[in-house]
């Protein structure tokens, strides 16, 4: 089966093209199945404007872009749609609200920030051993919760950390079984390989 659930729009602000664009281009691959999963419009507490994912006032018209598309190319492809979400657990009762609302399929981890988007530091750039420890905590803790279909770039937290060494390890193997345990994926993204 060829599929891939980790579909971004331009609504992120680091994607470009039309939602239709890679549905054509799923289909002239051969895929038998295409996920969206754009970086859900987080509801913080504060006035906190984000530069890598979508404002809450594009979810309906994303969500509704995806569901006509799906309609539009029913026998052509399968067309799920998803969101991309960190594991912030004082929003988690407004995301299963919007879960329900909008009918998401799906949702997968990428947990970009440990605390919320707007204080805390992009996982991306831990350098320190407390930080990563910190990363696999929330990322055992979302797995467990049974509310993500699959963990995006679980390697994330490597990719500002100086060297492979026995903390990465430790962290690596815990986020493993517990994958193993819960029965959820570990997605293969290329993007680690690009920053070394």
């Amino acid at each position: 089966m060829k599929y891939n659930y980790h579909t971004h729009t331009s609504r992120c602000l680091h994607a470009k093209g039309a939602d239709e664009e890679y549905v054509l281009a799923a289909i002239e691959a051969g895929f038998d199945e295409i996920g969206f999963a754009d970086h859900t419009p987080w509801k913080f507490d504060t006035d906190f404007v984000s530069n890598m994912r979508m404002p809450e006032n594009q979810l309906k018209d994303y969500c509704d872009s995806v569901k006509a598309l799906r309609e539009m190319y029913k026998g052509k492809i399968s067309i799920k749609l998803g969101l991309e979400c960190e594991y912030f657990s004082k929003y988690l009762p407004w995301l299963k609200s919007i879960i329900e609302e909008h009918e998401i399929d799906y949702i997968i981890l990428g947990h970009h920030y440990s605390d919320d988007e707007c204080n805390g530091i992009y996982n991306g750039f831990l350098n320190t051993p407390e930080g990563i420890y910190k990363y696999r905590d929330d990322v055992v803790e979302a797995m467990e919760t049974g509310l993500f279909s699959y963990v995006a770039h679980p390697d994330l937290f490597m990719r500002g950390y100086y060297g492979f060494d026995e903390h990465c390890k430790k962290v690596s193997e815990d986020i493993i079984n517990t994958a193993i345990k819960t029965g959820i994926p570990l997605e293969y993204n290329l993007l680690g390989i690009k920053h070394g």
